[in-house]
């Protein structure tokens, strides 16, 4: 049963083929009876046929007859007959049927050969196509389609031939698209049917996916024309221009991109698109996409740090230009597709270069833990795997993660890191950048245990000649041309008996003054703390002089525990304002700000951010925009820019489908103006 089954299943396949080639052969004949031409002829991808698209009469897939041998599963079953045409000496194409070699037109009940195409008018008949079929007692038959039903097909002996056997399930057998001019198709009976060409072509030259442009610069795209008699431009992207030469020899479109500092509003990417017209009035439409880098030298632009995910995949860098424009992967394309690193923890801009620091490097196949890059193009100009170790707190040596950096001159940067080993240790070394090499020891003073005697694992703070770091209990103060400690100041001095401080962040304020921010006083371990009191905020000097402290009390606490080694601090460039979390879950769902002239605090600005509150905030240099960054299931990014840091304000939300943000930046906070204010 079984048996029959596959048998009766296979033979409907192969009627249902058989016909689709018959009704393909007709649409085919039909076009060049009418003296219409083929314009494209597209290969199948699995090489099995082609699409062929005519002027006027759209589309056919042809494909070749493979499998068309003679029966080799039948030993007593005949092929399937083989529906074909043959040009008559009237040059009209008429439908034939070969039973067992021989060939014969296909007749109607009176006699008269069947043509392929035709229409009233053509000798008074229409084209039909014949429909192959398998009758209920196993019989191939063909219905023309004259109201008489289907009939069966009989061999030269008269006899009506048994559907058995295994021919193929295609008219055609081969397929010829060698020549420019002409398709010659051969069919099963041995016909050849050669069809005339004028392929119509309009198109970009260029095979990159995407043009890229600097800003206001114009590129001449070459097209590819052919048979095309009118064109002109159809579609262009905001901002842009393009202007079509179709008289030169050579056929150019001239596109120019916008002025990126321009504040008139433009697409920084979209497609520009050609319409064409054929000597026929056939349209082609040739497209193609551009994008205009941004100025990333301006000082009003935005960075995002994205980390990725250590077990998943690497992170990235976004950018938002001064008008707003958001630009994902702007390494990766710059870079051919290259990504950064694996955990991409912060960056800093010297000079024309951009540096890009990475916690694990290239263990996903990223460029590395120390990449550097042309701030102009975002090209990488070399990456380092920047492995260095030091002794933990177990008295192991351990791999170190590299985690926050600052560069001080075009020869030195200071790199904070914590250790592999659950973060144990943490310090802060030297490197030297001509030479490549960071050195083997820390910066003396700034290592020790995680949370309690070492650097914080947080942004180190560049101003006026010294990199200032939060250390366990204290700041500290590095004079940056000779790498050794000036001054390190504790912030604990209030603590009694077994109560601790942690300095929780620093950062630099609008008048200059740095600003820290410290747990309230604790007991008992980090994880399950009792706390004695409030957070505070410290302001000091560039000398290490403590200026003032003030008791935060807003009824939140800052998180000791060394999984939230820091919490997220930012200040406003232009106004006395900090912006930081105020809760110690692990999970940040509230900030609020802090005015440092008033002492006014408002721990509850933005609240119910469930994804929790990620990495840096930041608050934009010129429009006092925040910007704050989630990780939704630390899967994805999600950037909400609000309009001001006031409460209630609205905002917009961008998306990355890279994981976790780790900060937020802006170019003016490495500017001379900003560094030495």
């Amino acid at each position: 049963m079984d048996a029959l089954k596959d048998r009766v299943e296979t033979l409907e396949e192969r009627v249902d083929a058989l016909n689709s080639s018959i009704s393909e052969l007709q649409q085919v004949v039909t076009a060049l009876e009418s003296g219409d031409y083929i314009t494209s002829v597209e290969e199948l991808e699995d090489g099995s046929g082609y699409v062929i698209t005519f002027a006027k009469h759209g589309s056919v897939t042809i494909r070749n007859g493979q499998d068309g041998q003679d029966g080799q599963d039948g030993q007593d079953g005949q092929d399937a007959p083989i529906i074909g045409i043959k040009q008559d000496t009237d040059g009209i194409y008429y439908w034939t049927v070969t039973v067992d070699g021989k060939e014969d037109f296909l007749l109607t009940d009176d006699g008269e050969k069947i043509p392929v195409s035709g229409s009233d008018g053509q000798d008074g008949k229409d084209g039909v196509s014949p429909i192959l079929g398998v009758d209920e007692e196993g019989y191939w038959t063909v219905d023309m389609q004259d109201g008489n039903g289907s009939q069966r097909i009989l061999d030269a002996d008269g006899n009506p031939v048994k559907a058995q056997g295994g021919s193929g399930d295609s008219i055609f057998v081969d397929i010829d698209n060698t020549s420019e001019d002409y398709v010659v198709l051969v069919l099963a009976n041995g016909e050849t049917i050669t069809v005339p060409k004028r392929i119509t072509e309009f198109k970009f030259n260029d095979a990159a996916s995407e043009v890229s442009f600097v800003s206001n610069q114009t590129k001449k795209l070459k097209l590819t024309v052919k048979d095309i008699v009118h064109a002109e431009v159809l579609t262009v992207p905001d901002g842009w221009s393009a202007v079509l030469d179709m008289e030169s020899y050579t056929k150019t479109l001239s596109v120019t991109a916008p002025d990126v500092l321009s504040p008139e509003k433009f697409q920084s990417s979209g497609m520009i698109s050609l319409v064409g017209i054929d000597g026929n009035g056939n349209t082609t439409v040739a497209a193609q996409l551009v994008s205009v880098l941004p100025d990333f030298t301006d000082q009003q632009g935005t960075f995002v740090v994205v980390e990725g995910n250590m077990t998943t995949e690497n992170g990235t860098l976004v950018y938002f230009d001064r008008n707003g424009n958001y630009y994902e992967y702007i390494y990766e394309n710059a870079n051919d597709g290259e990504e950064i690193g694996n955990v991409v923890q912060d960056m800093y801009i010297y000079g024309d270069k951009v540096y890009l620091l990475t916690q694990n490097g290239s263990r996903m196949d990223g460029a590395g833990r120390f990449v550097v890059c042309d701030l102009n193009t975002m090209k990488k100009e070399y990456a380092l795997e920047l492995e260095f170790y030091q002794e933990s707190t177990t008295g192991k040596s351990v791999l170190c993660w590299p985690q926050h950096l600052v560069v001080t001159d075009e020869n030195t940067a200071y790199i904070q890191y914590s250790t592999s080993d659950m973060e144990l240790y943490s310090g802060i070394r030297k490197m030297n950048l001509q030479a490549k090499t960071i050195e083997d020891t820390d910066v003396p003073g700034t290592g020790g245990a995680f949370t309690t005697e070492g650097a914080v694992k947080a942004r180190l703070v560049y101003s006026r000649g010294k990199v200032i770091a939060a250390k366990g209990n204290g700041v500290m103060f590095i004079d940056a041309a000779s790498g050794s400690v000036i001054k390190t100041v504790p912030l604990d001095s209030d603590c009694v008996g077994e109560e601790k401080r942690q300095v929780k962040n620093v950062a630099k304020g609008a008048d200059g003054n740095i600003y820290a921010l410290v747990s309230a006083r604790f007991t008992g371990i980090t994880y399950m703390p009792t706390w004695n009191g409030t957070p505070k905020v410290v302001c000091l000097d560039h000398d290490g002089n403590i200026l003032w402290e003030d008791e935060l009390e807003g009824g939140f606490q800052f998180p000791v525990a060394t999984y939230s080694p820091a919490v997220q601090l930012c200040a406003s460039f232009n106004e006395p304002e900090l912006f930081f979390i105020t809760t110690d879950f692990f999970t940040a769902d509230q900030a609020g700000s802090y005015n440092y002239e008033t002492k006014e605090l408002n721990p509850t600005v933005i609240s119910g951010m469930n994804d929790g509150i990620y990495g840096y905030m930041g608050i934009h240099p010129f429009t006092e925009q925040l910007f704050v960054g989630t990780a939704p299931q630390y899967l994805s990014t999600d950037i909400y820019i609000y309009e001001s840091t006031a409460p209630g304000a609205g905002y917009v939300k961008y998306s990355s489908k890279k994981a976790s943000p780790a900060g937020v930046d802006f170019a003016y906070r490495f500017s001379e103006e900003w560094i030495n204010r």
